[in-house]
């Protein structure tokens, strides 16, 4: 009897020592925040803040260290939903750096973690706007996201990244009431923006543009002459 619960607490402590083994610890977590956000100024956007050859490819090599580091914790954490957040939007900054593949990657993970968490604010408006910043063709599903995540924030503080993406994904649409309206509500959000300013100005153009389109033209007036 003795034997066997000796043998069983042996067990148990072998499977305890693997479970934190796999776990991620809080110093790898912090590392690789700091890692991120140390990229984000310089790839978190397109174009991507390097002016030389050189600079980019230091980038790129700061950025594959630290996409092998958060393949070794997915590797070992495969649902977890925070370090899949991490990779995905890490792989958004590749892509911004042109990194081959990236894209495919970034959007994969980030689906995954959706699938895991469909009310991850955070991961659906990177997915959003991962596809309204690559082509028009993705506006479609952009928009959806971006619904989406209003939808979760519900009457909390206004999102103003779903706001102006969903600006843009409407305007590539043709929507352009409904991006007239979401760059209007950018400005009460962000009155001093002159960014948001110049978008009211050119919605309102194309607007008016496509108004004018539409409208019939005026039946020419005969002059006198001509009515005899």
């Amino acid at each position: 009897m003795r034997t066997a619960l000796s043998a069983l607490l042996l067990i148990a402590f072998l499977c305890a020592v693997s479970a934190s083994g796999a776990a991620k610890s809080p110093l790898d977590l912090q590392q690789t925040d700091a890692a991120l956000g140390a990229l984000e100024p310089i790839i978190g956007d397109f174009p991507p803040n390097v002016h030389s050859d050189v600079e980019k490819k230091a980038v790129e090599r700061r950025y594959r260290k630290l996409e092998r580091t958060l393949d070794a914790l997915v590797a070992k954490n495969p649902r977890d939903a925070g370090l899949l957040l991490r990779r995905g939007e890490l792989h958004c900054m590749g892509h911004n750096l042109d990194v081959p593949g990236a894209w495919k990657k970034a959007e994969a993970d980030l689906k995954e973690v959706i699938a895991l968490e469909p009310r991850n604010e955070r991961a659906i408006l990177e997915l959003g706007t991962l596809y309204v910043n690559t082509n028009p063709i993705y506006a479609p599903k952009a928009e959806a996201l971006f619904l989406q995540a209003l939808k979760i924030r519900g009457n909390g503080p206004p999102l103003e990244v779903a706001h102006r993406g969903l600006m843009f994904a409407c305007y590539y649409r043709g929507k352009m009431k409904e991006a007239l309206a979401e760059a209007e509500l950018l400005v009460r959000l962000q009155p001093s923006n002159t960014s948001y300013r110049k978008l009211v100005t050119v919605h309102r153009r194309v607007k008016l543009c496509l108004r004018s389109e539409k409208e019939p033209a005026p039946a020419r007036r005969k002059r006198k002459h001509e009515e005899a």
